[in-house]
């Protein structure tokens, strides 16, 4: 098994507020990303904060305080609450991260996805938009995608008690929550089922999938910078810049060659070369996690 993540800035960006992080302890594997909200102040600093209390929480001692089940002394999640809420105190991670914005006077607007791999399962859990992919043993790509219509997704400061945005997000006319599944390359089948487990936890407007690790060769998380590419087509008279399908940007980003090392840096490198030479650009910042599965079928 191997993870590996990368991010990059926008060209619309002066600052990159998209982060993300590998999350490995022992036998436990797994990617975290964050994407901050440009309008907020110092987003990419809580985006920063929402990675590293996630690899905090759910990777260090405090896993045990939460509602699992043991097998052969490893934790198991069991999937009654988010990852992120203590289901014994109903503490989350939400009220720690409050506090800490509120020492450092930043904003905590920003999306939040994570990747934790365990014994016989992937569980992805997202608050906001994003997309979700899973390499299967076929060569196909499965993926499933969160957008909100007005560009306003769910953050997860919303659940602190500082999220005082939270009513003004509500009264956001025509803020629709908007989910698709794509079957890559395009051509695939898209009647095969199949076998993800997803659940919207509502008390946390909390997406949650779990995937059978058998099914899968990689699971990837990616914000929604993925589909802000664009190519700029010239002519005598003008310049116009025309959408690149995101399916398409998915697809050559995980078409990996190989899973060792730094396999996701590599190929994000090498696809953005690609794109350069092509005039092809991305508006927002992108981040992107993979976890590799080999070993664990």
């Amino acid at each position: 098994m191997n993870t590996d993540c990368s991010f990059k800035i926008g060209k619309s960006h002066l600052i990159c507020e998209d982060y993300a992080l590998n999350l490995k302890m022992g036998t436990r594997f797994g990617v975290v990303l964050s994407d901050g909200c440009s309008s907020s102040d110092f987003a990419d600093v809580g985006a920063r904060i929402w990675c590293n209390l996630v690899k905090q929480n759910l990777f260090h001692n405090r896993i045990q305080k939460r509602r699992i089940s043991a097998e052969n002394g490893e934790p198991y999640f069991t999937g009654d609450y988010p990852l992120l809420v203590d289901a014994i105190n109903k503490k989350t991670l939400f009220d720690e991260a409050d506090e800490i914005a509120d020492r450092l006077h930043v904003s905590l607007d920003a999306t939040l996805i994570f990747a934790i791999a365990q014994k016989d399962e992937i569980i992805v859990e997202m608050y906001g938009d994003g997309v979700i992919a899973v390499g299967e043993p076929n060569g196909e790509i499965s993926v499933f995608s969160i957008d909100y219509s007005k560009n306003c997704p769910f953050y997860p400061s919303y659940m602190t008690l500082g999220g005082h945005n939270f009513s003004e997000w509500q009264r956001i006319k025509g803020n629709k929550k908007e989910t698709n599944w794509y079957l890559l390359p395009e051509g695939a089948d898209p009647y095969n089922p199949r076998p993800w487990v997803t659940q919207s936890i509502n008390d946390y407007n909390a997406d949650v999938f779990r995937i059978p690790i058998r099914n899968a060769k990689f699971v990837a998380i990616m914000s929604d910078g993925v589909k802000s590419f664009f190519k700029s087509v010239k002519t005598e008279t003008s310049v116009s810049n025309v959408a690149v399908p995101w399916q398409e940007v998915v697809f050559e980003l995980l078409s990996f060659k190989s899973f060792i090392g730094k396999f996701v840096e590599r190929r994000v490198n090498k696809f953005l070369k690609k794109c350069q030479k092509e005039d092809i650009h991305h508006e927002d910042d992108i981040s992107i996690g993979v976890i590799h599965l080999d070993g664990l079928q």
